[in-house]
């Protein structure tokens, strides 16, 4: 049985566990896949997802899903990531790097080897970032205006219901 067969009956095991937690019940295989092959532990940072975020949300696409579409769900696509470096690396695309002369990596197939030299350039492009910019102080900003915008939507509503 191939590594890939293997993890694909484990993350179905998972979703079909009828004892233990029913936790991976509403999970995507996919993203299942590349946690177990990815330990559970962030390839960009390291930090143990299990422990640190939980497993739900903590699945980054490694080429974005807006570069790489036919491969949404390509397991090799898709890499285990904390929140926060999946915030920060967020839309960059590690293939426009690193290529011959420093241009982009024309992707055929992402082989294991190109999966690591993609996740490397990757984690020092948000290792770049933590140093250099305040990316911390997006998320108040983002909440204050999210708060803003529910406040607006209540107020309409108010409107409509005295109405």
């Amino acid at each position: 049985m191939s590594c890939e067969n293997e993890l694909l009956k484990l993350a179905e095991g998972l979703m079909n566990s009828t004892t233990g937690s029913r936790y991976f019940k509403d999970n995507n295989k996919y993203a299942l896949q590349a946690l177990i092959r990815d330990e559970g532990i962030c390839v960009y940072c390291e930090k143990p997802l299990w422990e640190e975020y939980g497993v739900a949300s903590c699945v980054d696409h490694l080429i974005p899903k807006n570069v790489y579409a036919g491969k949404l769900n390509d397991v090799d696509n898709l890499v285990a990531a904390c929140a926060e470096c999946n915030h920060i690396k967020h839309f960059y695309n590690p293939s426009t790097e690193g290529g011959e002369g420093g241009g982009q990596i024309v992707i055929t197939e992402i082989t294991e080897e190109l999966r690591l030299r993609l996740i490397s350039i990757a984690s020092d492009k948000i290792k770049e970032r933590k140093a250099t910019s305040n990316w911390e102080g997006e998320f108040p900003n983002a909440k204050r205006l999210f708060k803003k915008a529910v406040e607006e939507y209540r107020k309409c509503k108010e409107i409509l219901v005295a109405a």
